[in-house]
């Protein structure tokens, strides 16, 4: 096994990150698909105070993560534009002035 060398404690902490990594993955897919189509769950619905708030606690945090990957994409593609806006001035500063019609001669 590739885990032979790996004590039981870590590999048991490996575990446990990569289920928390996947059950934030599931919530933030919950929030965008509740972002794209309205549809809500029901908390209201839940009648245990501890499991209502397990299940909201559960929901926001996806809220949270799918916020903070929109506004990183955001920032992204406005570094992206003024990057490309930037590198477009550069080519045409280095570009020796010419006709179109010159163009087509060389």
């Amino acid at each position: 096994s590739t885990w032979g060398h790996v004590s039981w404690g870590a590999m048991f902490t490996i575990k446990l990150v990569n289920l928390a990594f996947d059950a934030v993955a599931v919530s933030t897919a919950l929030a965008a698909f509740r972002r794209v189509s309205g549809y809500a769950i029901r908390t209201s619905a839940i009648q245990q105070p501890q499991m209502k708030y397990a299940v909201e606690l559960y929901l926001t945090i996806g809220e949270w993560t799918a916020t903070g990957l929109t506004n990183a994409g955001r920032r992204i593609r406005v570094r992206a534009e003024r990057l490309e806006k930037k590198m477009r001035i550069e080519t045409q500063r280095r570009r020796p002035s010419a006709s179109r019609d010159d163009l087509g001669k060389h």
